[in-house]
């Protein structure tokens, strides 16, 4: 079975031309890197009384796993600071904090792992942004939890269903929580987002890794513009040149959500030079406008474990026909 699926992958890349290496193009007038630690990744960024907070996946292995937290007054210079959360797991990764007025508290939703077949979505809470953050244990299976609330003060659920060691489909699903506690889940969940996208299956490097990834979507993030909800995404492989990024829209938070035809919006494909650019988060910035943090790649190639990625920041606004734009900046090699 696994040798016909593989013939079947390597058909498709070479289809999609997805052999040829990657050129990764620099320019010594760029802001980004805006920050020049290496191997950082999935940025979370939230904005708390004028100031942004950014919470990657930062030094998330070993035991204990460890989340820092660094802040800005422009998105663009950043002040690292202590570690916002830390537990006993071999993993932790891709935080997602939202401010819950009515409590007056900080919650962290992280992925952790102590193999991959032991993945879990757990929550931290602070009162105040730099934590620390205090764990109150496992939410749910799946990785990459973003949490939306909207204007009416529902609090919604986006994570990906990431089987057991990967090995299989991984879509992304979304379910309600309590408004007063946004530690329950309420009514039932809903599969919003699936790999169905040609972009979404390009898998990249050893055999090994594309069975343990493929084929599956991540990095949920929600953007509501005039009664639109416009959904971030990314698809392929994180650690690899094609990893990408695209969005699909609904007239509600639980969906159905239908994909842009123009996706992918933030790829190696689109954007010449840009490798690996995903996991993307959206915050208004001090000019009124949107800014887009993402992470992307230094090299041009699969490199193991996603480790030479950066994070980087440019504007997103949306055209006349209600499609994401994005101004898309090559990374500055002094800035390395």
């Amino acid at each position: 079975m696994k040798k016909h699926i593989l013939v079947v992958m390597l058909i498709q890349l070479i289809l999609t031309g997805c052999f040829a290496t990657t050129t990764v193009k620099f320019d010594s007038n760029s802001h980004n890197p805006v920050i020049s630690e290496s191997n950082l990744a999935d940025p979370h960024v939230i904005k708390h009384n004028g100031v942004y907070y950014m919470y990657p996946t930062s030094n998330g292995r070993g035991s204990p796993a460890r989340l820092y937290v660094y802040s800005s007054s422009d998105l663009r210079n950043w002040t690292k600071h202590n570690v916002a959360f830390s537990k006993g797991v071999n993993e932790l990764w891709a935080p997602d904090v939202f401010y819950h007025e009515a409590t007056d508290t900080f919650y962290m939703y992280y992925t952790q792992s102590n193999s991959y077949t032991d993945i879990k979505i757990g929550i931290a809470t602070s009162k105040t942004p730099y934590g620390p953050f205090d764990d109150k244990g496992i939410l749910t299976d799946g990785i990459d939890a973003h949490i939306f609330q909207d204007d009416d003060g529902q609090i919604y659920f986006y994570w990906t269903k990431a089987p057991a060691g990967f090995l299989g489909q991984g879509p992304i699903a979304v379910r309600k929580m309590d408004p007063l506690s946004p530690t329950r889940f309420i009514g039932e969940e809903k599969i919003v987002i699936r790999a169905n996208q040609g972009w979404e299956n390009i898998f990249t490097g050893s055999p090994e890794a594309m069975f343990k990834y493929m084929p599956i979507t991540e990095g949920a993030f929600i953007v509501k513009r005039n009664g639109t909800y416009y959904m971030l995404y990314s698809g392929g492989f994180f650690a690899s040149v094609n990893y990408s990024t695209g969005y699909a829209t609904s007239n509600s938070p639980m969906g159905d959500f239908t994909k842009s035809a123009k996706n992918p919006i933030l790829s190696a494909f689109r954007q010449q030079g840009l490798s690996g650019p995903g996991h993307v988060a959206v915050v208004e910035n001090n000019n009124g406008g949107l800014s887009i943090i993402y992470h992307g790649k230094s090299k041009g190639e699969y490199v193991e474990g996603g480790g030479d990625r950066y994070i980087s920041e440019d504007t997103l606004w949306f055209d006349e026909n209600g499609d994401i734009q994005i101004g898309t900046s090559f990374l500055n090699p002094n800035r390395l």
